[in-house]
């Protein structure tokens, strides 16, 4: 028979031997099965509860792998959020910069300032 040992141990035998129980499924002697303080670190365990925590086990595996993935794309929506804020902030600058060279629409006094006037006469 297989036991679950929920949390670690170490079991003093009258003959001065020592077993230490590690969390997990594990099959053990039937001198460790009737020390006193067995039963309070480890319970008996069929091939069904066997199964359901190999498959704890695999989801837990599977949890880890997808937390590392939301943490990596996590970093990688902070940086791009970085580069558009980055982005956003040069797009301001030139559009001031664009502003102040470009003269209003409609402003005819500007743009006939700088222009050569046309000879009324024909020669």
């Amino acid at each position: 028979m297989k036991y679950f040992v929920s949390t670690a141990a170490i079991l003093h035998f009258a003959d001065g031997s020592r077993v230490n129980l590690f969390p997990g499924i594990h099959s053990f002697d039937e001198k460790v099965i009737k020390h006193w303080a067995f039963s309070a670190h480890a319970k008996a365990v069929d091939d069904s509860d066997i199964a359901k925590e190999q498959k704890n086990n695999g989801q837990k595996a599977q949890l880890k792998v997808l937390q590392g993935s939301i943490k990596q794309l996590t970093g990688q929506l902070e940086e791009k959020d970085k580069q558009i804020a980055e982005k956003d902030a040069a797009i301001q600058q030139l559009t001031g910069q664009l502003k102040s060279l470009t003269p209003p629409p409609g402003d005819k006094q500007q743009e006939t300032d700088g222009a050569k006037k046309q000879s009324s006469t024909n020669k």
